[in-house]
């Protein structure tokens, strides 16, 4: 039981980092930690075949010939270290899951001289095209505090700063693939040259904003 409440907790904190990538990386498919997710739903399963097995013991008089639990939970920390190995470092995150958001009586106001601002700014210095690129370095870029720039693109867009970045990416690559040179590159290559670092990622945020795969706009 234990075990299970620790896998529920585990579960929750994960979703909420994976949320708050979103609001301050513009990239987080190599530190989203989505496999762990896998493992940790794995894990609630094997949970759920220990209490059948303590149920058909304890009641039924019944035992399996073989402990099928031990078997899966070595394979589970086998595949655990494996995928631990091959993760990006995850040093520069700052994530706190205890973190709580300070609230202050006066509510700031996204206002709209705010929000031209900030989609100014990430148009002239075209920041999206740096891969990395993350809410403090851009709110650096805007020259407004990033609390400020992730209320006006959360409040006053209805988007994250993950949406908000790779919307602009997305609309870069369209129009590198109207150049008649566009002929010359793959398609990834187009998407890394305008701040895509996954391939995975490009072609499904270039589908949520366009509703084509990359491969159908290009001959559309």
């Amino acid at each position: 039981m234990s075990l299970a409440i620790y896998l529920i907790f585990s579960f929750l904190i994960l979703r909420k980092y994976q949320s708050w990538l979103k609001d301050n990386y513009s990239e987080s498919s190599k530190v989203a930690l989505n496999w762990l997710k896998i493992i940790l739903v794995l894990l609630f399963i094997l949970c759920i075949q220990w209490f059948v097995e303590v149920i058909l013991r304890d009641v039924y008089d019944n035992y399996f010939q073989y402990n099928y639990s031990v078997m899966i939970m070595g394979l589970l920390t086998l595949i655990l270290a494996f995928r631990a190995v091959l993760q990006d470092n995850l040093s520069h995150i700052q994530f706190s899951p205890n973190k709580k958001i300070v609230t202050t009586v006066i509510t700031p106001t996204v206002n709209q001289e705010n929000i031209d601002r900030i989609e100014s700014a990430m148009q002239s210095s075209k920041a999206y095209l740096d891969p990395s690129l993350n809410l403090k370095t851009f709110a650096t870029v805007v020259g407004l505090p990033s609390r400020t720039v992730s209320e006006h693109l959360n409040q006053g867009l209805g988007k994250t700063f993950h949406d908000f970045v790779n919307f602009y990416r997305v609309e870069e690559v369209k129009k590198k693939m109207k150049e008649e040179q566009s002929s010359q590159y793959t398609l990834e290559a187009i998407a890394y040259d305008c701040g895509f670092n996954s391939k995975a990622t490009f072609n499904r945020t270039f589908k949520k904003f366009t509703g084509l795969t990359p491969s159908q706009f290009q001959v559309k």
